[in-house]
């Protein structure tokens, strides 16, 4: 049982040129929350001269670490979580802002269930619009859903990997990156996160392993962020894409390895496809999107 009155609470945040983001983020941390916690900022890009003044002003205490370079999102959060005090973690993306204690509701969701390993909070958009926070976990279906879209229409929802929206507090198989609640101990003793993913996965394998130690991931519908999206990444959308991609890679090497040449055999239909009707609609972005993905697949997989 966590004392919520007690307990320090880490709250790791990971920068990339967003400043600006982590200072609206902070303000909404500051003005929610009643528990005690820490505030940790790793930043993978220089800090602009003017941004520890700025917190300042705003009365805001935050632990700064610079790594010199982009090290990744996994990278930083695990120099982040060696660096911290509390007993729990919250890694938390410089898009979102807390709409209510979201903190307390995940300790009583901590509270409530048994053997948990990871928790995530109810996202919402910046219109107020709740947002998908969850996603299901990898299979052979997906992929199969990849090439063959129709075949959704057979198949209940739960088997494709994609993210899905509950209306209650349950467990579920993985919780977005962005906002993800775990004990110190239990982080550590996984080992951190895998830092062969640079961006993107590295929350799908971090919930394959606490499954895989019989803990539960569970998604708390009481705790309520924004989380606004794609803030520091959406000016290299389409390298992006494919460092998402590589991720998959890598996380199909790690969990799924007997599924690699299907991996690869739907990415290159499944994007081929997709590119050429995207030509017939005149889309010209997803053209773009879907031909870069197409001949990664094609010739760069590996």
């Amino acid at each position: 049982m966590i004392d919520s009155n007690n307990t320090l609470v880490s709250i790791v945040t990971i920068n990339y040129y967003s400043e600006n983001d982590i200072l609206e983020c902070y303000k909404s941390i500051y003005s929610k929350t009643g528990c005690r916690f820490e505030l940790i900022l790793v930043s993978n890009s220089p800090i602009e001269s003017t941004f520890e003044a700025s917190l300042k002003s705003q009365g805001i205490d935050a632990i700064i670490i610079e790594t010199g370079e982009n090290l990744g999102f996994a990278k930083a959060c695990n120099i982040g979580a060696k660096k911290s005090s509390g007993e729990l973690l919250f890694f938390l993306n410089p898009d979102t802002r807390f709409l209510n204690d979201v903190i307390d509701e995940l300790i009583k969701c901590y509270n409530k269930y048994q053997s948990v390993g990871i928790i995530g909070p109810r996202t919402f958009n910046e219109n107020g619009i709740s947002i998908p926070s969850i996603k299901n976990q990898f299979s052979a279906t997906y992929l199969f859903h990849l090439m063959f879209p129709p075949i959704r229409l057979f198949i209940s929802s739960d088997k494709i990997s994609g993210h899905t929206l509950p209306d209650q507090t349950q467990e579920v198989s993985v919780i977005n990156g962005h906002a993800m609640f775990i004990s110190t101990d239990l982080f550590k003793n996984l080992g951190g996160m895998e830092e062969r993913f640079f961006m993107y996965w590295e929350e799908n394998d971090l919930c394959k392993r606490v499954q895989k130690a019989k803990l539960s991931i569970v998604y708390c519908h009481d705790a309520r962020c924004t989380h606004i999206g794609g803030t520091s990444t959406s000016k290299f959308f389409y390298d992006m894409e494919v460092v998402k991609h590589k991720s998959q890679l890598e996380f199909v090497k790690i969990h799924y390895s007997n599924l690699l040449l299907l991996n690869r055999i739907a990415g290159i239909i499944g994007y081929s496809w997709r590119a050429l009707f995207s030509i017939f609609l005149l889309r010209v972005k997803k053209v773009k999107q879907f031909w870069t993905l197409f001949k990664w697949y094609l010739f760069s997989y590996k």
